[in-house]
């Protein structure tokens, strides 16, 4: 809850499952002001999604790609003629997938959350912090560039991993 005087912003896109009058009374109530971005700007204003989502589901993508690698090779080793080899479908199923994919979710949001700057630099890149903080963003010290993001979290999530 926010307390006393205080309130708090939400941003979110116009997604009909969230922009319900029950949604808008309940934030009311508890002082969160919405900002609703106009339509097919999600990606430009959005912080979370210009400093985290798209990392993310790329992360989730390469360990979901490395994984099913990994399983095709399982069934290939030792293997010398492989044109007389019939592979096993790989198991794809819920719950074949539910323990792998949780892992994924968990390392992915503990490296998220052991480095705050990447949501304050998604404030920023979207141009809003200095509404939130009083300040003016100061773009000549500002290291929000896509190469910048783009090597320390690649090399985050392209790292070896067990899983």
């Amino acid at each position: 809850d926010i307390v006393g005087d205080k309130s708090a912003l939400v941003i979110m896109d116009n997604f009909k499952g969230q922009t319900t009058s029950t949604i808008n009374s309940i934030l009311e109530t508890h002082n969160i002001h919405v900002c609703y971005l106009p339509p097919n700007t999600t990606d430009l204003l959005q912080p979370m999604d210009i400093a985290v989502n798209k990392p993310a589901k790329d992360f989730l993508k390469r360990r979901f790609e490395e994984w099913y690698s990994k399983e095709v090779t399982k069934q290939l080793k030792g293997i010398s003629d492989i044109e007389s080899v019939e592979l096993e479908p790989i198991n794809l199923c819920f719950a074949a997938m539910k323990e792998l994919s949780a892992n994924w979710l968990v390392e992915m949001a503990d490296y998220i959350a052991d480095n705050p700057q990447f949501v304050v630099n998604g404030f920023k890149r979207a141009g809003i912090s200095g509404v939130l903080d009083g300040s003016e963003a100061d773009e000549e010290n500002l290291d929000v560039s896509e190469d910048n993001f783009s090597d320390e979290v690649e090399a985050f999530f392209s790292s070896d991993s067990d899983n």
